[in-house]
């Protein structure tokens, strides 16, 4: 099971930044953009990886695919402060034009 963190603007003193694309956002910023469901930071630990990085919403899935490869069916816990999802994803299910994380919003 992956284990992925949603990342809270209230737990942050500077700017956040996704380490894929680079995306970067004040905590101000990005608390608006998170309570009107536009981004979300997730925090994530590769296997084999010591420290844990940042991935903005648009390149977690592919990290977690990237790191797990062979995978047909990656189960994944999703928590934030309140809650825990369980989900079942499907890397071949990658490159569709959507975002397998759309419902999550």
């Amino acid at each position: 099971m992956v284990l992925i963190k949603v990342l809270l603007a209230a737990s942050r003193k500077r700017a956040i930044k996704c380490s894929q694309c680079a995306i970067m956002y004040s905590p101000s910023d990005y608390s608006t953009l998170y309570k009107n469901k536009k981004l979300i930071y997730f925090q994530y630990t590769a296997p084999k990886k010591k420290h844990s990085k940042v991935y903005c919403h648009d390149c977690i899935l592919r990290v977690v695919a990237d790191s797990c490869t062979g995978e047909s069916q990656i189960q994944l816990k999703i928590i934030d402060e309140e809650y825990e999802w369980d989900c079942d994803f499907f890397p071949s299910e990658l490159g569709n034009g959507d975002s397998p994380l759309d419902d999550f919003f």
